[in-house]
């Protein structure tokens, strides 16, 4: 049940009427103080509001809100609990991208960049615990009801694959530019993120002829670099959760 004051003031647990404005105080002995608690009367007794909610130009905003924000690395895990006057999160978020594939005479593939949220506005109440999952390389992404899936990482010895962008938004990586078979060819750069520079693909050599390991990913869920003959793809970036409220 909420009840709703003559200044825009309302109690969601409490029945009873207050008349005030925010920020509230209270004279104390001469001296005007803020205070830190409300109370509203209820039936002859007085209780303490679990929240107090302000109208701002049409959007009813917890008075007990306070700005903040909560970043978690790949590897970590755990569950994050929801502030006081908090109901609504903006969630960025990205999977891992995949690692570019080695091998092939005329260059392999570039991986894929990891699946991606974007400041998503998230529904919450405070209090509420969610779950979340921080991938590395190559590796997904959850938070909440929430997953980005990882980039794609193509198969070795083929300049005609590449890593597949993961889910949500995610970006292919570069096939293996085999040029006509001219030598020597350039392996398949790894897909960028918004978050991250794919690694840049290796020369992909010739038969019998080696070429040069893939770039590795920076920042996150960017994909590696493909590498050419006898030589190695590089590594993807991992993945990052960013909270604000």
């Amino acid at each position: 049940f909420f009840f709703q004051a003559e200044d825009g003031i309302r109690d969601r647990d409490v029945t009873g009427v207050q008349t005030c404005a925010l920020p509230i105080y209270v004279n104390d002995a001469g001296t005007w103080k803020q205070a830190q608690e409300v109370f509203v009367n209820d039936a002859g007794t007085w209780k303490s509001c679990l929240d107090v909610l302000v109208n701002d130009a049409g959007t009813w905003k917890s008075s007990l809100y306070v700005a903040g924000s909560q970043e978690y690395a790949a590897g970590s895990s755990g569950s994050f609990t929801v502030p006081a006057g908090v109901y609504t999160l903006t969630v960025s978020m990205i999977a891992g991208g995949g690692n570019g594939s080695g091998g092939d005479d005329y260059g392999s593939g570039g991986g894929g960049s990891g699946g991606y949220y974007q400041n998503y506005s998230y529904a919450v109440t405070p209090g509420q615990s969610l779950s979340y999952s921080v991938g590395g390389i190559a590796t997904n992404t959850t938070f909440g009801t929430l997953t980005c899936t990882a980039g794609g990482t193509p198969p070795s010895s083929s300049y005609t694959s590449y890593g597949a962008g993961g889910s949500p938004n995610g970006t292919n990586g570069e096939t293996g530019n085999q040029s006509n078979f001219n030598c020597p060819a350039i392996a398949g750069d790894g897909a960028s993120s918004l978050w991250g520079t794919g690694g840049a693909g290796g020369v992909g050599g010739c038969p019998h002829q080696s070429g040069s390991n893939g770039g590795s990913a920076t920042g996150y869920g960017a994909g590696g670099g493909g590498g050419g003959n006898n030589a190695s793809g590089g590594s993807g970036s991992p993945g990052r959760i960013w909270l604000s409220w």
